[in-house]
């Protein structure tokens, strides 16, 4: 962008000149390249609100001189200034837009006010990229919540697109369901605000991303092996995660529990050896924090005894066909990693962990649901056996 200093010949040039465009603000005038790709070029969206605007501009010189006297009065006790026409306007817009003609309203509020802002907004993409979006409070039938949602793909002129209209609906209702058309991959913003029976609306609220809740990958050292493990969870997952989203971590168990938990991560894959001695541990932060882990021996044997009560530890095996690693498991599944016929369960045990993972953020369901629904559905038959678990997890039964 260019600063331009005009002479006493010229003071003043608005416009575009081939591929320049010229504008003035605050007294400073500007020389910019022009943008043949406007990001939102006569949108629908804009035509509806313009269509609005034009009909209620109308509208106004319909009112009766009380009516317009109000809206002056109510006018001049808002933050900005503006005229009585404007503040009509600016409370009936959002009104009609969203709720229809029939809400209208002719007279002004007592005074300007601020609908309750949103608290505890989250959102989860789904495996369908659809979103599920929710709250905290408010939860009352007469303030509404408008959700927005914009596609983050990587920026470009060409195809970076504004806020996308998500969902209008009730606060009382503390949940919205939006599809959004967007691929699985994509990361999504997602953006909220309330609107109360006279057109008053609070600002914008953002919400963080939630689709993944963390997950740390906790080993003796990093290196080639925690690098596998993760590899290992994209598998079972079966899309890419964000890369805020993970953490490999590698100060000892205990510590790296503390580090999980103090940074609100959800999944802690551990693939070493003695997961019988970390129950206690995993026990003493679940569910907060679920644990993922191998029995521990790549050999087939029983190295643990479960007695048909599984720990809160989701415990893995390998193989193909059938647990070719030690037992008692809970789940599984083939190491992606090793050449055939090896079979390793710290890298099975991030396949199961990326499953698990998925099957939750698709039902956006709580863990507990997610690990029955995989039991339920997996190759097994829903029944367990101490050497092969409940089976190979199937994500597409468990979600369907």
């Amino acid at each position: 962008m260019s600063k331009i200093n005009y002479s006493s010949i010229v003071n003043s040039f608005n416009g575009r000149l081939s591929g320049s465009v010229f504008s003035s603000h605050k007294g400073t005038n500007y020389l910019k390249k022009h943008n043949p790709f406007p990001v939102q070029p006569f949108s629908l969206n804009q035509k509806k609100s313009r269509g609005i605007l034009n009909d209620l501009s109308g509208l106004w010189y319909s009112l009766s001189p009380v009516n317009k006297a109000l809206w002056e009065s109510y006018a001049s006790l808002c933050h900005r200034p503006m005229t009585g026409l404007n503040a009509f306007n600016s409370l009936n817009l959002p009104l009609v837009y969203y709720l229809g003609q029939d809400y209208r309203i002719f007279s002004p509020p007592a005074f300007p006010s601020t609908p309750p802002f949103i608290s505890g907004l989250a959102s989860r993409k789904l495996f369908d990229g659809s979103i599920i979006v929710s709250w905290a409070s408010p939860v009352l039938s007469d303030i509404y919540i408008i959700v927005n949602f914009s596609a983050m793909p990587g920026r470009s002129d060409k195809s970076t697109k504004n806020w996308t209209h998500g969902s209008f609906l009730s606060s009382d209702q503390l949940h919205s369901s939006i599809i959004t058309g967007i691929s699985d991959s994509t990361p999504v913003r997602i953006r909220a605000r309330t609107m109360d029976i006279f057109g008053h609306l609070s600002p914008w609220i953002y919400a963080p991303s939630s689709e993944f809740f963390g997950i740390s990958i906790s080993d003796t050292s990093y290196g080639q092996h925690s690098i596998n493990v993760f590899n290992s969870f994209l598998v079972g997952y079966g899309s890419p995660v964000s890369p805020d989203s993970y953490h490999f971590l590698s100060g000892g168990a205990v510590s790296d529990v503390a580090w999980s938990i103090e940074n609100d991560i959800s999944f802690f894959i551990r693939s070493t050896t003695g997961m019988e001695g970390y129950i206690p541990l995993a026990l003493s932060v679940f569910p907060q924090l679920q644990f993922f882990m191998p029995t521990g021996l790549n050999e087939h044997s029983q190295i643990y005894n479960s007695g048909g009560d599984l720990p809160c530890i989701i415990v893995a095996g390998a193989g193909d066909t059938e647990n070719e690693t030690a037992w008692d498991i809970e789940f599984f599944d083939n190491d992606p990693i090793s050449e055939e016929p090896a079979d390793a369960s710290s890298y099975s045990n991030g396949v199961i962990a990326g499953k698990i993972c998925k099957i939750r953020n698709t039902l956006g369901c709580s863990f507990s649901t997610a690990r029955t629904l995989a039991r339920a559905t997996a190759s097994g038959g829903g029944v367990w056996t101490p050497e092969d678990g409940y089976g190979i997890i199937n994500v597409e039964a468990a979600c369907s």
